[in-house]
């Protein structure tokens, strides 16, 4: 047989003309190193004229790809560089609230090591041949370390019942969370703002749901740190505490304020059982009405109003012995915009006036807050819980701040309850004492029928 002769690319590119009688030579390289001949005898060489085997080999050129911490490529630092050239830090990408701690190589724990004077672009240090096999390439990206952060955060108090004019209830949206609770993460040398806090979207819903139907009271509400528990397992509780507080702020400035009260009916009869009428002074100080003009100085009560025709429902409600919550609108005569609608919670009884009238009475009587409630009626045989008895009579109670109890934090008579249980387990009809009595000694006795 005839000599054949095989064409292999060198590292220089240089053709290498091997010749051995009837056997196929094969010059194997590892990088530019020459680990071989290896014989190799096809099983027919008479139509072989030449064979091409293209070697692995080192490349020339080397794509770099940077990435940021999301995995998308930084095309202003992504470059070409020549094999073997030394590559320089590009420097560190932006990371809001992390310190930058290098560059890795991609899906790897090895980090990428800038010497003083750059690094040297070779398959030792990452370098790997792309798909075509020819182009070299090394893909790095960011690694980072969270900077230390506290979670600043005050409980606050929202009202239901806002100055828009409108009976209903603005709800509570993050930005207000945030706004209201003066919420930040604080660092050593920089503050964060909502971007990297997290509202309990359930407890912010529950809340809401409050907000709606009007519901006082107070209600955890989770917020989490999302740079140092980016995992959520460590959130920080505040107290979001509604009330039918009315603030309405125009131009940061103007506005007007006032409190929800508690009427009961009993406070209107006089000896002689007629009824007597809510005023518009009384209202005032009930609900604690005060606010600012634009020009800082306090409004003073002449130059407040309140709506006829709102006071006018509740005393109708009070001569016709009807119960329920009404609203009152109060504005600022001088502004044309400062206004709020206050609650009115109108029951059978009510345990006094919160605040007290002077400075004497409050001695006088020792008044520590409010409570008020109405009469229930319950069918024989049925049994009255503490729970559905507080729900059936409204029972609401204030502290001597104004601030809304709980119902859990307002007690029953426990042998007023047995009483009335027993009577009605024995079918026995009537009208029934129970009482209800706040945690500081308000307390106040609403008629059971059962019928």
């Amino acid at each position: 047989m005839g000599r054949f002769r095989i064409r292999l690319p060198s590292k220089d590119s240089r053709i290498n003309k091997i010749k051995y009688n009837n056997f196929l030579c094969l010059l194997i390289l590892t990088g530019s190193i020459i680990s071989g001949f290896y014989l190799y005898k096809p099983p027919d060489l008479l139509n072989i004229q030449s064979y091409t085997v293209k070697a692995s080999q080192v490349p020339d050129k080397v794509n770099v790809y940077y990435y940021d911490k999301k995995g998308n490529e930084i095309t202003a630092y992504s470059g070409c560089e020549d094999y073997g050239s030394i590559l320089y830090n590009p420097g560190a990408p932006s990371q809001t609230g992390y310190e930058f701690i290098g560059w890795y190589l991609k899906d790897s724990s090895t980090k990428w090591i800038y010497g003083k004077d750059g690094t040297t672009l070779t398959l030792n240090n990452g370098v790997t041949l792309d798909s075509d096999g020819v182009t070299g390439r090394l893909d790095l990206v960011p690694k980072y370390k969270a900077k230390q952060y506290n979670l600043i955060a005050q409980d606050f108090s929202y009202g239901i019942h806002r100055g828009d004019g409108n009976t209903k209830n603005a709800v509570l949206t993050k930005e207000d969370v945030l706004y209201y609770g003066n919420m930040k993460l604080h660092g050593a040398d920089d503050n964060l703002g909502g971007t990297y806090i997290e509202i309990n979207s359930g407890d912010l819903k529950e809340i809401n749901n409050n907000i709606e139907k009007g519901i006082l009271g107070e209600y955890p509400l989770k917020i989490y740190n999302l740079i140092n528990d980016p995992n959520k397992e460590k959130p920080r509780t505040i107290v979001v505490s509604l009330k039918n507080i009315g603030s309405n702020i125009i131009g940061g400035v103007d506005f007007i304020e006032g409190n929800s009260i508690i009427i009961g009916s009993n406070e209107y009869a006089n000896q002689e059982g007629n009824k007597v009428q809510v005023t518009k002074g009384e209202l005032l100080y009930r609900a604690q009405v005060e606010g600012i003009f634009s020009e800082f100085s306090p409004i003073n009560r002449k130059d407040i109003d309140v709506s006829s025709s709102d006071i006018d429902k509740i005393n109708k409600a009070l001569i016709n012995g009807n119960t329920g919550e009404y609203l009152v609108k109060i504005k600022n005569s001088t502004s044309s915009s400062a206004s709020i609608k206050i609650s009115v919670s109108l029951r059978n009884h009510g345990s006094g006036v919160l605040p007290a009238y002077s400075e004497s009475q409050l001695n006088e009587n020792t008044t520590n807050g409010i409570i008020g409630a109405s009469d229930l009626t319950i069918k024989p045989i049925s049994i009255l819980t503490e729970s559905k008895g507080k729900t059936l009579a409204n029972v609401i109670g204030k502290d001597m701040y104004g601030n809304n109890y709980f119902l859990s934090d307002i007690s029953v008579d426990e042998n007023q309850l047995e009483v009335i249980n027993t009577k009605s387990k024995e079918d026995k009809k009537g009208i029934y004492p129970l009482t209800y009595e706040t945690p500081v000694g308000d307390r106040i006795t609403v008629k059971v029928k059962i019928l």
